[in-house]
C-alpha cells in the first residue's frame, strides 16, 4: 500500500492512518490518562487499551473502523493492546470532598453522592416545616470538607 505524505489521522477506507509513532505515543496517553483516573478515583482494577491496525507499510498503521472488522476479518488485522493494573494505593492517603448538598432533595443529593462514590447514610428528622419535607436539612462532613474514601457520610433529610 503506497499512502505518499498522509496526514496524522487521515482517512482511509478502513478507518483513519497514523505514523506509527504517532499510533504509540496516542496509545501511552490513554494509558497514562486512565492510570491518572484510577489513582484520582482510587480503583484498584486493571485497565486495557485496545487497537485493530493493519500495517499500510513499515511507517504508516491503520486503525480499523470497527464497522470494517466484519468484512475485513480476523485473519487481516492484528490487535494491539497495552494492559496494566495500577499501582498499590496507599488508600489512607486518598481523600474525598464533600459536596454542599443541603437544601436538594433526597433524591437529588443521592444521585451526586453517588456519582462520587460516596459512601452515606441517611437519616429522616421529623420537622415541622412542610418545605423542608424530603429535602437535606444537614450533612456530615460539611460541604468542601475532606474525608476519607472509607468514612461515611451522614444526610439528615426533613420529613413529616
Amino acid at each position: 500500500m503506497n499512502e505518499g505524505n498522509i496526514e496524522q489521522g487521515a482517512e482511509h477506507e478502513l478507518g483513519r492512518i497514523y505514523d506509527m509513532g504517532q499510533f504509540v505515543a496516542n496509545l501511552g496517553r490513554q494509558v497514562h490518562q486512565a492510570k491518572l483516573l484510577c489513582a484520582n478515583k482510587a480503583l484498584l482494577t486493571d485497565f486495557k487499551v485496545e487497537a485493530k491496525i493493519v500495517l499500510a507499510d513499515a511507517e504508516k498503521v491503520i486503525v480499523v473502523d470497527p464497522s470494517k472488522l466484519i468484512e475485513l476479518g480476523g485473519e487481516h488485522y492484528t490487535t494491539v493492546s497495552v494492559q496494566f493494573a495500577p499501582e498499590s494505593i496507599d488508600e489512607e492517603q486518598v481523600k474525598l470532598i464533600m459536596p454542599l448538598i443541603i437544601g436538594c432533595t433526597r433524591d437529588y443529593a443521592e444521585r451526586q453522592l453517588q456519582k462520587l462514590d460516596i459512601a452515606y447514610d441517611i437519616i429522616e428528622q421529623p420537622i415541622d416545616a412542610q418545605a423542608q419535607y424530603g429535602v437535606v436539612i444537614t450533612q456530615f462532613p460539611l460541604a468542601d470538607i475532606e474525608f476519607g474514601i472509607h468514612d461515611v457520610a451522614r444526610v439528615v433529610i426533613g420529613c413529616a
